[in-house]
């Protein structure tokens, strides 16, 4: 993401300036709203309306060419209030341009009518004039650098009503036309949050490849300062690596989440203490979720000796907290041990497997627990028949050929099944300089 103060060779003042001002009309302009004011018709009359309006347009005239940004604000921001007030919506998108369009108009009245206008997008109650608003507002600030920042939040508003009426494809390509982390008038924050918004609506229309782009627009190490928007990033990237089925970078996120809640609560009682006593406790439930759901995608991870390694370090690490998961912890520990794991689980730990995993990664969940068992008999036994393995893990012989060539191909372990005497045979996994060193033995004899 661009850096706020990076605003090219031209200082950004120049952007969003007007000339100095060379007289103060401001008592003009209140004693010509206080003469018009009373002369405004209570019901809608065009003739009378018209010509109040050319008088307020000299005195728009007279401000504009002062350099009077302030004075000429407001009688512009009257002019279109008198006709939004009538329910003139045709005229009063006839002035918004125009007087948008004046020659020499000042930069601070612009922005005040564009302000002033898409306020009213909220509180319109006809969709189609609405639409026409939008519309509108869309032509005035479309290339200018000074209204940036409104027409991002234009943008934003047509594409929330667009997501409202059902239509997320049109509201993903609305959104995405904005690419506001060039933008100078917005902070950090502002541009995180925007493209927070973009992540999430091309989540709903399920364009993960545009997705995936959008997400490269938000450097991770500057999430550090902005804890919410943080949470809700790796929320979604999370959402985007379940589409790919990705564990690896789904336990990454989500080991981020943790780490990320766990400071929120031991900061929320200023402790620097692991122990659940000194834990907010409207934090607390939350947070044993994201550590009993980071344990099960941990185990869910290949049974490599690195992730072994992973899930110790968290075991060591949490193990304070740990205490508290009754279900969960005892399950994911029995992954740490040389015991083999017995295939049918008890019924409350497959009711909470099933509320914090979906189908596919319970089924994967299954798999790993038939590698673990396979990988402490390969420690054990150095040949074994197929038939008794398969008595032994309660498993159908096929499944667990499957899950044994999965493994070697995984590098777990190494092993060979011999198909027409049905034995396996498991080797011992040797380090490269014993490989090596057993070739030059074998050279030099």
């Amino acid at each position: 993401m661009m850096d706020d103060e990076s605003y090219g060779i031209i200082d950004k003042d120049s952007y969003y300036k007007d000339p100095p001002r060379e007289e103060d009309l401001s008592e003009l302009v209140n004693n010509t709203l206080e003469s018009v004011k009373p002369r405004l018709p209570k019901t809608y009359d065009e003739e009378v309306l018209k010509e109040l309006l050319l008088e307020l347009m000299l005195v728009e005239k007279k401000c504009r060419q002062k350099f009077d940004g302030e004075s000429n604000s407001s009688i512009c921001k009257f002019i279109l209030t008198v006709l939004y007030d009538f329910n003139d919506f045709n005229n009063m998108f006839y002035y918004l341009v125009l007087l948008c369009k004046k020659r020499g108009q000042l930069k601070t009245t612009i922005v005040s009518m564009v302000d002033l206008a898409e306020h009213w997008l909220d509180t319109i109650p006809s969709l189609e004039v609405r639409l026409e608003l939008f519309n509108t507002l869309d032509k005035i600030t479309l290339g200018k650098i000074y209204l940036e920042k409104q027409r991002a939040q234009i943008i934003f508003k047509l594409a929330k009503l667009k997501e409202d009426e059902g239509n997320i494809k049109e509201s993903a390509s609305i959104l995405q036309n904005i690419e506001v982390e060039t933008y100078g008038s917005l902070n950090k924050l502002e541009k995180i949050r925007y493209i927070l918004e973009q992540m999430r609506v091309n989540l709903l229309n399920g364009d993960y490849i545009r997705f995936f782009m959008t997400s490269k627009k938000i450097t991770e190490s500057v999430l550090d300062n902005y804890v919410p928007e943080k949470l809700q990033f790796y929320d979604f990237m999370i959402q985007y690596y379940h589409h790919d089925f990705d564990i690896e970078n789904i336990t990454k996120s989500l080991y981020t989440i943790y780490s990320t809640k766990k400071k929120l609560f031991l900061e929320s009682t200023n402790s620097t203490d692991d122990s659940p006593g000194n834990i907010d406790k409207q934090y607390y439930e939350d947070y044993l979720t994201v550590l009993e759901k980071l344990l099960l995608y941990l185990i869910l991870l290949s049974l490599n000796e690195e992730n072994i390694t992973y899930m110790k370090k968290v075991n060591e690490d949490e193990k304070k907290f740990m205490k508290q998961l009754l279900t969960i912890s005892p399950f994911f520990q029995q992954f740490l041990n040389n015991f083999l794991i017995q295939h049918q689980l008890d019924s409350d730990l497959v009711e909470k497997i099933n509320s914090l995993l979906d189908e596919r990664c319970s089924k994967l969940l299954y798999d790993r627990i038939i590698q673990h068992n396979v990988k402490i008999i390969s420690k054990y036994y150095n040949k074994i028949t197929l038939e008794r393995l398969s008595t032994l893990l309660n498993i159908d012989s096929e499944k667990l050929e499957n899950e044994i060539s999965n493994m070697v191909e995984m590098g777990i372990i190494e092993a060979k099944i011999n198909r027409i005497t049905g034995i396996i045979k498991f080797q011992k996994k040797l380090q490269t300089e014993i490989i090596l060193n057993n070739w030059v033995n074998n050279i030099t004899k």
